[in-house]
């Protein structure tokens, strides 16, 4: 138990070396330049790692962080997480050639004024002209 707990406690100590890294990113004048998509990942980046650090903390001191409000966050961090990378990836989904659709929709279907008859099952007699 002993171990597992000085693997956690590097794994944070791992983790608040790279938030200190970047915690300048967060400073007013340099985070107003970064685009719009590389803000919200800052932001996601964060709150994910500083929601992960306590969760390890929680851990180190033996409390189960499943059933510490910690773990509703860190679902609803997820959520989110997924939810901006649909969004990026929306460019990469394939499209639809409306053009093509509408023909292969227009060919499909039956004229309604038209009749089509429907051939009967019996056996077609031809005669011996």
């Amino acid at each position: 138990m002993m171990a597992a707990g000085r693997e956690s406690s590097l794994e944070k100590e791992r983790s608040q070396n790279v938030v200190i890294k970047l915690l300048p990113l967060r400073e007013p004048e340099i985070f107003e330049q970064l685009s719009l998509p590389a803000k919200i990942e800052l932001e996601l980046f964060f709150l994910f790692t500083y929601n992960a650090l306590h969760w390890i903390n929680l851990r180190i001191k033996g409390i189960d962080p499943a059933t510490h409000p910690i773990k509703h966050e860190m679902d609803r961090i997820k959520a989110v997480m997924l939810e901006w990378q649909e969004l990026r990836d929306r460019d990469k989904r394939p499209k639809l050639d409306l053009a093509a659709a509408k023909r292969f929709i227009n060919s499909g279907l039956q004229h309604p004024h038209k009749t089509v008859e429907m051939p009967l099952n019996k056996k077609i007699k031809f005669s011996e002209d």
